[in-house]
């Protein structure tokens, strides 16, 4: 198959899924996916856009409360590319709701430090508003977990 034409049919895969999702159909958006990865695979597609794929699956699963699988997809995702910051964002997420809290801060850390990196190679502006949010949800792990003393009291 040509590479142009799974890119093509993948995007199009990807705007069903989307609105599967936007109409609360999470398994039909998952099923999309699903034959968005296999036409991405077939394809040979890059690692970054497989990267993609998982990264959606992670996040349906998780909204389905399947967070078990949504941490399969994160780190399918990370897999593909390391270097990517939401493979960790999404798979610190499923962590914290089933209560791993350590693992959580550690996937929110890693999170931080490669959106750190990716803003300065890029030299976008957009690194505060990244950094406060990436910030913000390590600030409520901490909360929660309780490891924080200065926090325990909001508790």
């Amino acid at each position: 198959m040509d590479s142009s034409y799974g890119q093509a049919s993948i995007e199009s895969l990807k705007q069903k899924a989307s609105e599967a999702e936007k109409r609360g159909n999470h398994k039909e958006a998952l099923n999309i996916y699903s034959d968005a990865l296999r036409v991405a695979t077939r394809s040979k597609l890059n690692n970054s856009e497989i990267a993609n794929l998982h990264c959606w699956r992670s996040k349906v699963y998780h909204n389905l409360g399947k967070y078990t699988k949504s941490i399969e997809e994160a780190t399918e995702c990370i897999k593909q590319c390391p270097k990517w910051a939401m493979g960790y964002y999404r798979e610190g997420m499923a962590q914290k709701m089933l209560k791993k809290f350590v693992n959580a801060l550690h996937n929110n850390n890693i999170t931080k430090m490669e959106i750190r990196k990716y803003m300065l190679n890029k030299k976008q502006k957009k690194s505060f508003f990244i950094t406060a949010t990436t910030n913000m949800l390590i600030g409520m792990e901490c909360i929660y977990s309780g490891t924080c003393p200065e926090y325990s009291r909001i508790l």
